[in-house]
């Protein structure tokens, strides 16, 4: 959900606003934090989820472009770098948190730890944010490259999940429906006027090397977070804490 929640940003900035936007995803990923909480059924769980990942994909983004907004350029630096570290801290120590508040509170209760931090962002937000985003120019939303790259997530991660359990039939298949759309949207992207995804800025080198960087930081850090807890877990029979403490360092 987080990619084409990423892709949408830029649309949801030129037609609402930076604080409006802001404001809106985080209370959708505070209330999304408390459906999970009281989720009677796994398919509302997985629901929630979802939501939530939708809501953090159209945040994430946007630190960025405040600070290349709010910030002049012999500042950027320092500002990237005070948000890197906050970036790098949360899953770092997310796990060591979460194990606690598992052993402690059971395990709905990580859902809820976003919730003070919402709150005080929605509260900076109102205090430090503008309300219009005047360097967004408003143009239509790709529909199409939107729902198109949503299939291909989807029928990617069922088709790989598929695979993994010896479905081999469903899970060919839809990796093939994945590749088919990923297909189909590169070639919109390159034709529309304002597409959702401009695919021809990795024809730089800056650009294309930049983000080969994060996507294998992205990729190491949701392998470790992911991976390493269920190994030490199931294998090494360790408690959730012990699991966090082990991959703090």
């Amino acid at each position: 959900a987080s990619l084409p929640a990423h892709l949408l940003t830029p649309w949801l900035l030129s037609r609402f606003g930076l604080r409006h936007t802001f404001t809106a995803a985080g209370v959708v990923l505070a209330c999304a934090g408390l459906g999970a909480y009281f989720s009677g059924s796994f398919t509302l769980l997985i629901a929630m989820r979802v939501i939530e990942g939708v809501a953090a994909g159209i945040l994430q983004p946007l630190p960025n472009i405040v600070i290349s907004r709010a910030f002049g350029p012999e500042e950027q630096g320092r500002a990237m770098g005070m948000y890197g570290f906050g970036a790098v801290l949360a899953p770092t120590s997310a796990p060591t948190i979460g194990g606690y508040l598992v052993e402690a509170f059971g395990w709905r209760s990580i859902f809820l730890v976003s919730a003070p931090f919402v709150a005080t962002s929605l509260l900076l937000a109102r205090r430090f944010l503008p309300v219009t985003s005047g360097f967004m120019q408003a143009k239509p939303l790709d529909w199409t490259g939107l729902v198109t790259i949503s299939i291909t997530i989807v029928c990617l991660l069922n088709g790989v999940a598929a695979l993994s359990h010896g479905g081999d039939l469903l899970g060919w298949s839809l990796l093939a429906i994945a590749a088919a759309c990923l297909a189909g949207f590169a070639r919109h992207q390159l034709k529309k006027t304002d597409p959702l995804l401009q695919i021809r800025l990795f024809a730089r080198p800056t650009f294309l090397f930049g983000s080969m960087v994060s996507f294998m930081f992205g990729f190491s850090i949701f392998g470790v977070t992911y991976l390493l807890p269920i190994f030490l877990q199931l294998s090494l029979h360790y408690t959730p804490a012990q699991a966090g403490l082990v991959i703090l360092p």
